[in-house]
């Protein structure tokens, strides 16, 4: 499988899957006991950004994502700002990056568990 080939996949799909998502995203309800949170880096034209997601850990829908070339807490609150609004959570779990603790304190208003685990692979596998 070439990447070109799943490039025109990408461009053939995405509006279908797009107009789905549209559709079913309001009938959704993703309150939740946790969401999920990381930020990973990707090359993109050849520059380092850094991509920032935020999962549901029932659903396992990304609720919201940020892009950016930058790695701090404006990012953070950045991400958490884009999804406070999709429901409630009791918890976020991310890793022990401290860009992430007072986002979440400030933009859940002390709302919501910060949940600091060592790896993701350990506590997913645990559960």
């Amino acid at each position: 499988m070439s990447h070109t080939s799943i490039s025109n996949w990408c461009k053939k799909f995405a509006p279908s899957f797009n107009n789905l998502v549209l559709v079913l995203i309001p009938s959704l309800n993703f309150d939740s006991d946790e969401w999920n949170t990381d930020e990973t880096v990707v090359k993109i034209s050849g520059q380092k950004y850094y991509i920032w997601f935020i999962v549901g850990s029932e659903t396992r829908f990304v609720l919201g994502y940020h892009l950016s070339p930058y790695r701090g807490s404006s990012e953070a609150f950045e991400l958490f700002n884009s999804v406070k609004h999709r429901g409630k959570v009791d918890s976020i779990v991310s890793d022990r990056y401290s860009s992430y603790n007072i986002p979440i304190k400030t933009v859940f208003k002390g709302e919501v568990n910060h949940i600091r685990v060592e790896s993701f692979k350990d506590y997913i596998s645990t559960i």
